[in-house]
């Protein structure tokens, strides 16, 4: 077909092109059929045999000529891959759960996540290992299979994302040592990278009360910090904060945990 003919005259510069245009196939199969029936049933056995075949050339590709990149650049080009598989086009936003009529969206998903919101946690290095980076995006993909269930079409495509992005990853993991990061690079007059790893820490450490009082302390000292991502979530770019007001921001937190050590003992 189509794919076999592509093939013959190298239109493919990369792997991963080939791959996508025949996932191509399987997601108009899934579209169209029920979980049930004939035809989705065998898209996803051909699905799992083109994958597991895909493993291997991935696997050789690797051990011939593996990406001479540090292994964040990495996690930002399986990203970029993961994004232009065409099964992962549910999952490329948040999910707008009032436009869907979701109503009980937020109570069985606490963590929303989605793969737009990753691609920006990358370029802005807030993931401090490739782990924190895998975290967020198997959480992606549990969501839709928890919110879904397995069988249906949004959870089955969510297991072969989840698959595939699992066999890159440990291509990546296997391939070198693995490096902390790359943080963004000091600022003068701006926090510095320990700095903001000090602030990370301590909010890890917060109520919720006190996080939704921080994020109330930032709206007011530093708009352009931050962002909102979903219906009713926002988040605070910790690059965006000016000294003034993160120097406030760290002196609320620091007091705030050194209270509950306090509290604790």
């Amino acid at each position: 077909g189509t794919v076999s003919e592509r093939l013959g005259k190298n239109h493919y510069a990369r792997l991963e092109d080939f791959a996508n245009e025949t996932r191509l196939i399987w997601k108009n199969a899934f579209i169209f059929n029920a979980p049930d029936s004939l035809y989705f049933k065998a898209a996803k056995s051909l699905s799992d045999a083109f994958e597991k075949a895909m493993e291997k050339m991935e696997a050789e590709a690797e051990a011939v000529s593996a990406l001479q990149v540090d292994t964040m650049e990495r996690c930002n080009i399986l990203l970029a891959d993961i994004q232009a598989n065409p099964l992962a086009e549910w999952f490329l936003d948040p999910v707008d759960h009032v436009a869907l009529g979701l109503t009980d969206y937020t109570q069985v998903i606490t963590q929303p996540m989605d793969l737009s919101t990753i691609g920006r946690k990358l370029q802005r290095a807030q993931y401090l290992s490739p782990e924190d980076f895998a975290h967020d995006t198997r959480l992606v993909f549990q969501n839709a299979i928890t919110y879904n269930s397995a069988q249906s079409m949004f959870g089955v495509v969510a297991g072969i994302l989840a698959s595939s992005f699992d066999r890159r990853y440990t291509l990546i993991t296997q391939a070198a040592a693995i490096d902390p990061g790359r943080p963004m690079p000091d600022r003068p007059g701006w926090p510095t990278f320990a700095q903001k790893k000090k602030l990370y820490d301590l909010c890890t450490k917060l109520s919720l009360a006190d996080l939704n009082q921080m994020v109330q302390m930032v709206q007011k000292g530093c708009q352009a910090a931050v962002q909102q991502c979903g219906h009713k979530e926002v988040e605070v770019d910790v690059d965006e904060l000016d000294m003034d007001t993160f120097n406030k921001v760290l002196g609320f937190v620091g007091g705030k945990t050194s209270s509950k050590v306090k509290a604790d003992q």
